[in-house]
């Protein structure tokens, strides 16, 4: 069979011409491999074989892409130190927190954010509100309840002023 260049016998393969590159200088082709001038020529038949009799992989380990994880990522952003973490992680992890800042930026001006202390207040405002208007239910129906004798009209008092306050307060 003809002599072929680093790329085809790579296409063969199905792998790429960097790794052919490899095993060459590993010495895993043998004897299949010629160079002429600058280039060097693999006898496809014989580098097959060669490689099939010693059973070698050509196929690359994938490399395996560290995992930052999300313990450290917090630390990173919390104390801003990068301490054992790479170039290519600390820059990932930067870009997630610049993401994530944009976000909040956004729904805040959408207006689907609000201040923890504004909804805090507005809170304790309504609550002092319906507060308020139950503790006045007493006051306003205390000498009524007191003449009345009939306990089911002291019950529609009671519910009449009851519904009063709370529709006070759902405007």
């Amino acid at each position: 069979m003809p002599h072929v260049d680093q790329k085809t016998y790579a296409k063969h393969l199905g792998v790429t011409q960097p790794r052919i590159s490899q095993l060459i200088r590993e010495g895993k082709l043998g004897n299949a491999v010629e160079k002429k001038g600058r280039k060097t020529l693999i006898d496809q038949e014989k580098a097959d074989q060669h490689l099939s009799d010693a059973q070698i992989s050509v196929k690359a380990r994938p490399r395996r892409r560290k995992v930052v994880k999300p313990e450290e990522k917090k630390r990173v952003i919390q104390t801003g130190k990068t301490d054992g973490m790479s170039l290519a992680d600390a820059k990932r992890v930067h870009e997630q927190y610049k993401a994530a800042q944009a976000k909040l930026d956004y729904e805040r001006k959408k207006g689907d954010l609000v201040p923890v202390d504004e909804v805090r207040k507005a809170a304790f405002d309504r609550a002092r509100q319906v507060r308020d208007a139950l503790m006045n239910i007493s006051s306003r129906t205390a000498s009524i309840l007191a003449a009345e004798t009939d306990e089911h009209e002291v019950t529609e008092i009671l519910n009449r002023e009851i519904r009063q306050a709370l529709e006070g307060l759902a405007k």
